[in-house]
């Protein structure tokens, strides 16, 4: 299994090793009209960062989600550096798994069911509303009733998952989702060099064990979750669906019409004042997280000073926001001498 270095979905990862098609308890696409936004004709698609050591270029797409649905983008500029290169280092990510035996064991499934309706539930069985302060769930209850009316199973679960899966609904309706179709059309573009070498970028996290010892890690994990930073965290993202969805919109379109200039100003997830970053980065895997994260930097500038220096051509592919940090791997490889040009 392969997870993206997205630290929030760390707990999603425990459930989804201890029980297979974990996605198929996510309840059905709620039926309301809101509206969507259309991006209308083809679009230029986003520019390409490069890193230069001398004659030697590495052309960097900038990956991001959520996007545009059904995104038409122009792809000739990404056609023509791929046209050039020798290399491509992949998305960096993380390369989870355990055992088959153990997943496929069917006492297991079952065993992993009960597990995942326990570890997503309030502790004492509170509900939504007896743990939420009565103006956060009142406010809640409004975005509620316009998204997912009928999604009622929410009322049980931490408010750390409903924050996870109310983000998911709310971008579906919209009219943004996850850059699946984005990557589809890379891989398809990258396949038609077929000289090119594929190099992953990928850490290997132990989940290993029985099923008893898994069980026990996300127990553990979920019992360390501080109640204090899971509220953090579902008001700010209820403050993003009530007040700065515009702002995703008008990202993922900024970033399908190549406007980095502009995208520069709006502020990206995901970053250490984020605070569903900070509810995991404190919990009992922080450790390994933070182990992960730096390893997955460090394998990615030892691969892309390699790529510089062996080929004249390398493509690769980085989030976003590792590329506009001002702590980044890009400002790592410009002290270390190599030119950046941005777009």
């Amino acid at each position: 299994m392969k997870l993206l270095l997205s630290l929030t979905c760390l707990p999603i990862l425990f459930f989804t090793l201890t029980i297979p098609n974990v996605s198929a308890q996510l309840p059905d696409e709620i039926e309301t009209e809101i509206y969507e936004v259309v991006v209308t004709g083809r679009q230029p698609g986003p520019p390409l960062w490069r890193v230069h050591n001398g004659e030697n270029v590495m052309y960097i797409f900038p990956y991001i989600t959520p996007v545009i649905k059904n995104l038409d983008w122009e792809t000739e500029k990404v056609q023509t550096a791929i046209a050039e290169t020798q290399e491509v280092l992949e998305r960096p990510e993380i390369n989870a798994s355990t055992s088959p035996l153990t997943m496929l064991n069917p006492i297991n499934l079952v065993r992993g069911f009960r597990l995942a309706r326990r570890l997503t539930r309030n502790p004492d069985n509170a509900t939504l509303e007896e743990v939420l302060p009565a103006d956060v769930y009142a406010r809640y209850q409004a975005l509620k009733q316009t998204y997912f009316p009928r999604e009622n199973d929410f009322e049980d679960l931490r408010p750390f998952i409903v924050a996870w899966r109310m983000e998911n609904r709310i971008h579906d309706k919209e009219g943004l989702e996850s850059a699946d179709d984005i990557e589809r059309t890379l891989r398809r573009l990258l396949r038609r060099n077929r000289n090119l070498t594929f190099t992953p970028i990928e850490v290997e996290m132990e989940v290993r064990g029985s099923y008893r010892e898994l069980a026990n890690r996300a127990e553990a994990l979920m019992g360390s979750l501080d109640p204090a930073d899971e509220l953090a965290c579902f008001e700010y993202t209820l403050r993003q669906m009530e007040r700065d969805i515009e702002e995703r919109k008008y990202r993922a379109d900024s970033w399908a019409r190549g406007y980095i200039d502009e995208f520069r100003m709006i502020p990206l997830d995901g970053t250490i004042e984020d605070p569903c970053f900070v509810v995991v980065t404190g919990s009992s895997e922080k450790e390994t997280l933070s182990q992960m994260r730096q390893q997955l930097e460090e394998l990615w500038l030892t691969e892309a000073e390699r790529a510089l220096n062996e080929n004249r051509g390398t493509f690769a592919i980085l989030e976003i926001s590792d590329l506009l940090r001002s702590d980044g791997p890009l400002e790592i490889l410009r002290e270390r001498g190599y030119t950046i040009v941005e777009p």
